[in-house]
């Protein structure tokens, strides 16, 4: 299997994980949405769907997902001046700990 065949793979697996969990909550059926400070590179829901953590080169938050609306519960930014040393690649929540969420290396560390 190549990188892209592997790639492809991973994806697809978070994206079901991904639906399953939001078919399995409340919220399942209905279209949410957010204003960001800034763009996005990474999105990911956690297990039990009721918080979802937003990563990129000048964001880091996590938000709780609330009956009709997302509610920023903390912000991870560090730093005053945008650089690409605290830029995030892609995070991902723990797959059986909804408290524990993983962040990748900056994307010049690849």
């Amino acid at each position: 299997m190549n990188e892209t065949q592997k790639c492809f793979t991973k994806n697809m697996e978070k994206m079901s994980r991904v639906t399953t969990a939001l078919s399995s909550n409340a919220i399942s059926g209905r279209t949410m949405f957010c204003h960001l400070d800034a763009p996005a590179n990474a999105i990911s829901v956690c297990r039990d769907a009721t918080q979802v953590v937003v990563a990129g080169r000048n964001i880091f938050k996590i938000y709780a997902l609330e009956e009709e609306q997302f509610v920023e519960k903390l912000n991870l930014r560090v730093g005053r001046k945008p650089s690409l040393n605290f830029s995030c690649a892609d995070v991902m929540w723990h797959q059986m700990e909804e408290n524990l969420w993983l962040q990748l290396p900056p994307t010049e560390q690849w």
